[in-house]
C-alpha cells in the first residue's frame, strides 16, 4: 500500500522527536493526536468532542465525533437519538456514547476562509462587521499617527 506524502511526513516528524528527544515513539503520536483534537475542538466548538487517531504504521490520521446518546436531542451538535444510536450498535442505550466517523477539512472550504461560508463564531461575527483583517494581525495607532504592527 502506497503512503502519500503528508502521512509519510506525520511518521518523519514523529520519528524524529522521539530520537531527537529520546522518547518512545508512541508518546510522540499521541501528543499530535492530542494535538489535532484540540484544534479540531478550536475550530469546531469546545462542546464538540472529536477524537483524532494517528496509524503509527500508516500515518493516516482519522477523526471521530463521540456522541451522548439520548432519548430526547437538546443539541444535534453533541447528542444522537437512541434510535439513530441503536443503528450502528443494536446494544446502545441512553447514557452511552457512540463514535461516529468525521471527515474534517482543511480545503477552501475553511471557517477561516474569507471567501467561504463561515461556520466560526469570530469570522462569521468580523465578516458581518466588515473588519476581515488577520486575527492574529493586531493594528494600532502609534503617537506619530501611523499604523503599527
Amino acid at each position: 500500500m502506497a503512503v502519500s506524502a503528508n502521512r509519510l511526513e506525520i511518521l518523519q516528524i514523529a520519528d524524529a522527536v522521539a530520537r531527537e528527544k529520546s522518547i518512545d515513539r508512541s508518546i510522540v503520536i499521541a501528543s499530535m493526536e492530542d494535538a489535532l483534537q484540540k484544534a479540531a475542538r478550536s475550530r469546531y466548538g469546545q462542546e464538540t468532542e472529536v477524537r483524532a487517531e494517528i496509524n503509527p504504521r500508516t500515518g493516516e490520521v482519522r477523526f471521530s465525533r463521540l456522541m451522548l446518546v439520548v432519548d430526547e436531542i437538546d443539541n444535534d451538535a453533541t447528542q444522537i437519538s437512541i434510535e439513530d444510536a441503536r443503528k450502528r450498535n443494536p446494544a446502545a442505550q441512553s447514557g452511552d456514547w457512540i463514535s461516529k466517523p468525521c471527515r474534517l477539512s482543511t480545503s477552501a472550504a475553511s471557517p477561516h476562509n474569507p471567501r467561504s461560508k463561515s461556520s466560526c463564531r469570530k469570522c462569521a461575527r468580523r465578516s458581518a462587521t466588515g473588519n476581515m483583517r488577520n486575527s492574529r494581525t493586531v493594528l494600532a495607532k502609534s503617537s506619530t499617527g501611523r499604523q503599527a504592527r
